[in-house]
């Protein structure tokens, strides 16, 4: 077991508090020059007396990635700005269900992506807390990859007018194979960007 304390309540990019639960699960990513170390923890206790203190127990096997994976690509700013351009530009597509439910297929929307996971919009219904999904992953239409994901955290707010469950999905099964064509996708889309800002994505 390890604790862990915070002086203030953590927050993600965008300046929202990251739910911290007893029973759910972290990912602490320890970050070298060259490679990320990743190991999951599960929240056995939490204590608040001006600083958050977390008791964690090791709950998943470590896991070591090249920097490069967890570079992340956003497509935020282009859905907030705008909507009819994402809808049209098709070049990355989700089909997502949850394990145990192959008939159930929510509705989403991805905003962004990495070699690591990925953050959706989820439209029709909230997923069970620590889902495990199966994902089907359509690339600018040329390559279709599976990969299973846990929920990591969720937040409900609103997104485009509507109120919304944003999800963050960690992958827990892909081909190294399929993970690099993501990363490619990634960067290859990062480069287009810097000239034309603002990416066009689908789910």
């Amino acid at each position: 077991m390890i604790k862990l304390t915070f002086e203030a309540e953590p927050k993600n990019s965008r300046g929202e508090a990251i739910p911290l639960i007893v029973g759910d699960f972290v990912s602490v990513n320890f970050i070298g020059s060259n490679e990320v170390c990743a190991i999951t923890f599960k929240i056995l206790e939490k204590k608040m007396d001006g600083a958050i203190t977390l008791t964690l127990s090791e709950a998943g096997k470590t896991e070591e990635h090249s920097r490069r994976q967890y570079f992340r690509l956003s497509a935020m700013d282009a859905i907030e700005k705008n909507s009819a351009e994402v809808d049209s530009s098709g070049k990355l597509k989700a089909t997502v269900r949850e394990v145990g439910e192959p008939e159930k297929c929510y509705r989403t929307r991805i905003i962004n992506i990495s070699g690591g996971g990925m953050l959706f919009a989820f439209y029709d219904a909230m997923p069970h807390l620590n889902s495990i999904f199966d994902i089907e992953l359509n690339i600018d239409g040329s390559r279709v990859i599976a990969v299973k994901g846990k929920l990591s955290r969720i937040v409900r707010e609103m997104f485009e007018n509507e109120m919304v469950f944003k999800v963050g999905v960690i992958f827990l099964e892909i081909n190294e194979t399929d993970r690099e064509a993501i990363i490619n996708f990634v960067f290859d889309e990062q480069k287009k960007t810097k000239s034309a800002p603002g990416l066009n994505l689908k789910a």
